[in-house]
């Protein structure tokens, strides 16, 4: 069973598109294994990843048979038949090679929007050089924190990717697997970055939690490249929206979401922004036209397969201090 691809359409072991449907908690069917070969290539979400409510409502139309749903609680909106945890592991095993670093353009595009990041941690926080030790969860190759490396920063990764941590490995002390308590992580960190990493989990707030307690106090917890529900694009193009991946990202927050994790009396709000002017991703004229041509096509009733484009809002960067 091999993935190459970033997108998954069919069984992963022989390709066939006919499923078995099974039932949720609420006893609503979805595709989770394939009829051909028995492959379990999907599992079934029975709680919000967030709030735990198990009632919901669709969302947006599926995409490649993976289904959306929106909490009716919490408004998070979460895959209902994500890839199976064996299917994830084999995604995730070459992703460098096979997504991440696959399309040159996207690699520059990436590294432009990695300087203007940092200039913005740097504008935020009150005293950079006190920053020693910089950890990034879900670093993948480690290009991000080459950066900080450049500023001699201790840096420090995770990744559960298998070839984005070889890669990282030879310029960054790093830490293999998912960022729960068996990493066994017992140094605490100046700066904890999650870039683009808590859409693509099971559990995002006990990632946010955890790096919550390693933090040092005057220490920073930046998340930055991460969709945000609330912009306008997924509002108006939902499933056709750029950030919605149902492979990888299965789960959208916004930065309510985000915001509620961090209201304890140990966390400060000291930065939040969202790239779209200036960078690489831009082209503000065609990008606003494809945005009014969609809705006059929905008020006419017209049926679209359109992908938003870059947009304001499309992404977030929150930074929070611990006092």
């Amino acid at each position: 069973m091999q993935i190459k691809k970033k997108q998954v359409n069919g069984c992963l072991n022989c390709n066939s598109k006919v499923f078995i449907f099974e039932k949720d908690i609420l006893g609503k069917k979805y595709p989770t294994k394939c009829r051909r070969c028995g492959t379990k290539n999907r599992r079934i979400v029975n709680y919000c990843p967030y709030c735990n409510s198990k009632k919901y409502f669709p969302w947006g139309n599926k995409v490649r048979d993976f289904y959306s749903a929106e909490c009716s609680k919490c408004h998070l909106v979460y895959i209902k038949n994500p890839l199976s945890t064996e299917a994830q592991n084999l995604y995730y095993k070459n992703y460098a090679t096979n997504v991440h670093q696959k399309r040159n353009i996207k690699v520059k595009q990436r590294s432009i929007m990695y300087k203007q990041e940092l200039n913005y941690l740097k504008s935020v926080v009150e005293n950079f050089n006190n920053i020693k030790n910089v950890l990034d969860v879900g670093c993948g190759g480690g290009f991000f924190l080459d950066l900080f490396k450049k500023y001699n920063k201790k840096t420090y990764g995770v990744e559960v990717s298998e070839d984005s941590y070889l890669i990282a490995k030879k310029k960054h002390k790093m830490y293999y697997g998912n960022f729960d308590d068996n990493l066994n992580l017992k140094k605490k960190f100046d700066l904890i970055i999650m870039r683009g990493v808590v859409e693509h989990v099971e559990n995002p707030k006990k990632y946010i939690f955890n790096a919550q307690k390693i933090l040092k106090k005057e220490g920073y917890i930046f998340i930055s490249a991460t969709p945000d529900l609330n912009c306008v694009s997924a509002k108006i193009f939902k499933e056709r929206w750029t950030q919605h991946r149902p492979e990888s990202h299965i789960l959208h927050l916004s930065e309510n979401h985000i915001d509620s994790l961090f209201l304890n009396k140990k966390f400060t709000k000291v930065g939040s922004h969202s790239f779209y002017l200036k960078t690489p991703y831009e082209n503000f004229e065609k990008d606003i036209n494809e945005i009014v041509l969609e809705i006059k096509r929905q008020r006419k009733g017209i049926k679209s397969k359109s992908i938003s484009p870059a947009f304001f809002g499309n992404m977030i960067t929150l930074i929070y201090k611990k006092r």
